[in-house]
């Protein structure tokens, strides 16, 4: 086992995380992610309960990101995308290449 599989309750809680920091919001993480907003709330809560601090700052409506929170976004932001260029690569090593050739009746 993996040792971030003891410090996160899941991959997908990181992906609830970024499109909330992303984003701002709940309603519209949960909106991207297709979940209800409630779902997103339970998800940071636990994340940040596995954790040990707070990632966002609640005051009348609005979400903020705490220094935790700034760090731990652009840090899953920067590993997201370096993640997603190792498979796009591995996508292309691994694409079947076709050959396409055609020919008059007469040849």
């Amino acid at each position: 086992m993996h040792r971030l599989r003891l410090s996160v309750p899941s991959a997908n809680s990181l992906f609830v995380f970024e499109a909330a920091a992303r984003r701002l919001s709940y309603t519209a993480a949960a909106k991207e992610l297709n979940v209800s907003q409630p779902a997103v709330s339970k998800a940071i809560k636990l994340l940040e309960g596995t954790l040990g601090f707070k990632l966002f700052h609640r005051e009348a409506g609005r979400l903020e990101l705490t220094f935790e929170g700034r760090r731990l976004y652009h840090e899953t932001q920067d590993t997201f995308d370096h993640l997603h260029s190792v498979i796009a690569s591995l996508k292309r090593r691994n694409a079947k290449e076709t050959v396409r050739v055609s020919f008059s009746s007469s040849f």
